[in-house]
């Protein structure tokens, strides 16, 4: 599991433990994953794919969060959620995984880290529920 993946499991372990807001939740992960200063506690990308995954209530243990906003990051990190629901074995080919998700992304840049490291322990709902917008996800 790469840090962006462990950062995740951390945070999810946090919001289902704790009720922390997911954003809490990860800054609080990322600064425990990566050095002071680094950079890569701010990247954009991996903190988005989880927030939108909490939105949409994909974490088990927590209800969704509506009230994050939409990303294209949460929105790809979601697309691979339902992905994962309707073929687990797209877990183990991360190039077949992104060709069903991205839609104007080129390049994966950490969504996928989050998303398979979250399935991958078992912290990811796996049966259907409905978004905000009451629509499966």
């Amino acid at each position: 599991m790469n840090a962006y993946g462990e950062a995740a499991v951390a945070a999810a372990r946090r919001l289902v433990r704790s009720g922390s807001s997911p954003e809490y939740a990860w800054k609080q992960a990322v600064k425990d994953v990566f050095p002071a200063g680094s950079a890569s506690i701010d990247k954009g990308c991996p903190r988005g794919a989880f927030l939108g995954l909490c939105k949409r209530g994909a974490i088990a243990g927590t209800r969704g969060f509506y009230e994050l906003k939409d990303t294209k990051n949460g929105d790809y990190a979601c697309l691979a959620w339902k992905a994962l629901k309707e073929d687990p074995e797209l877990a183990s080919d991360r190039v077949k995984l992104w060709a069903k998700v991205h839609t104007d992304a080129a390049n994966e840049n950490g969504q996928l880290d989050v998303v398979l490291a979250l399935w991958d322990a078992g912290l990811l709902v796996r049966s259907p529920v409905s978004d905000a917008r009451g629509e499966s996800a």
